[in-house]
């Protein structure tokens, strides 16, 4: 079987029409949240309920898919199974459109799901494989950068139709999910260079074989702790509104306040903050932000003890702290994790290492809902205990993971893109 090799890296301009595929891509997934369940409801007649288990039916049958994702990657090349990904959920979205009844509905969100978890198990990928060893964490840091950046536009225009009210509205906010994703690929198509011979450098390259990444302990081990960190940062969106509602009851204009802000930092702070952590080791930076998710754990827990009026307040540097655990978390995982395998697997490790993601978002509704119903204060106690165990296993990892792939070189002089 014949590997595909990288594309060149520092071809000029990859880097800028790689931010237009994931703004173009993210802005679609901005608008479909907010209006998902009411569009369902109120235009396709469909029951909240039935809704609500077609659409958690459809990812749950897509939580193995990256692992034979992967192996398509390794086998085909990442550009095409992104580009593939991106038309799986153009075409998921635009099949919303003839959504009447349960059936239909879980083959079109099944399809979107399909081309949801192949893009998000793809897309790491193709950055690695478009940027030098020493440039990743600067390229991740600008996707990271550009997801927030169109989530954030997409929900505001999400905003603005719904304040229409019309359901003809739904149907055009369907429609641009749908054009936004194809859209997505055609700039994929036309711009992102494709795989050539000319592989370039790269600290994986040479690493043996270990038989995948299923039978590669270390990897796995992180894998196991990238878990409970996509936990943390899924936690935020999940749980605000249900926190607020129980401590404050009437101010629930503070949740989309303290969303809006953690999504313009991220959006705004991530290449700054890579910039300034050049030359740290990623397991290190990892484990700070396993650090600042601990602390937001009790921080959250004790301001059930103190006076009503005094949360609002409290609530705005608690969620800055979370935002920067998040902003150290993203480049430097994904950079690490794109360096343990030997290049030729780099789709099958990635995919795996994305598989934390998937999985966090099957337990988080569950994880969250229980433990808050049970005890609000054991929910964040826990939380704390679990991002500070997985930061101290990610450090003590160190000995066991190439040094090249822990410490974050300083970037080349080519710019990225």
């Amino acid at each position: 079987m014949s590997t595909p090799s990288a594309p060149p890296r520092h071809r000029p301009g990859w880097m800028r029409a790689l931010i237009a595929v994931v703004v173009i891509d993210m802005v679609g997934s901005g608008l479909y949240l907010p209006v998902s369940l009411l569009y369902f409801t109120k235009v396709a007649g469909i029951s909240l309920a039935t809704t609500g288990l077609c659409l958690s039916a459809a990812q749950l049958l897509t939580l193995p898919l990256p692992l034979l994702v992967g192996r398509l990657v390794d086998r085909f090349g990442s550009r095409a199974v992104v580009l593939c990904g991106l038309l799986l959920q153009a075409g998921g979205f635009a099949g919303f459109l003839l959504v009447s009844e349960a059936v239909t509905l879980f083959v079109a969100a099944g399809l979107a799901a399909v081309g949801q978890r192949t893009y998000w198990s793809s897309i790491f990928t193709l950055i690695a494989d478009l940027a030098s060893s020493a440039d990743r964490d600067h390229a991740y840091a600008k996707s990271s950068a550009a997801q927030n950046a169109g989530v954030g536009v997409g929900a505001l225009l999400a905003a603005a139709l719904l304040a229409v009210g019309d359901e003809s509205v739904f149907r055009l906010v369907i429609v641009l999910d749908a054009a936004t994703f194809a859209l997505s690929a055609l700039v994929l198509w036309l711009r992102i260079p494709r795989r050539t011979h000319d592989s370039g450098p790269s600290s994986s390259a040479g690493r043996a074989s270990v038989g995948g990444p299923l039978r590669d302990r270390p990897f796995l081990v992180l894998v196991a702790a990238n878990t409970v960190f996509a936990l943390c940062s899924g936690l935020l969106g999940l749980s605000l509104p249900v926190y607020v509602d129980h401590l404050l009851g009437k101010a629930s204009w503070a949740v989309g306040v303290l969303l809006a802000l953690n999504t313009a930092a991220l959006a705004l702070c991530q290449t700054v903050v890579v910039k300034r952590l050049a030359g740290r080791r990623r397991t290190r930076v990892m484990c700070v932000a396993g650090l600042g998710w601990a602390g937001w754990g009790v921080l959250m827990a004790t301001m059930f003890a103190i006076p009503v009026e005094w949360v609002v307040v409290a609530l705005f540097p608690v969620t800055i702290l979370y935002t920067v655990a998040e902003l150290l978390h993203a480049p430097a995982s994904n950079a690490l994790a794109s360096e343990l395998g030997p290049e030729r697997e780099r789709g099958r490790y990635m995919s795996t290492f994305q598989f934390s993601f998937a999985l966090s978002g099957v337990v988080a509704p569950a994880f969250f809902t229980q433990l808050f119903s049970w005890q609000p204060v054991a929910l964040w106690l826990i939380v704390c205990v679990a991002a500070l165990a997985a930061g101290l296993a990610v450090v003590a990892l160190e000995s066991r993971l190439p040094v090249e792939a822990v410490a974050a070189r300083s970037a080349e002089s080519t710019p990225v893109g």
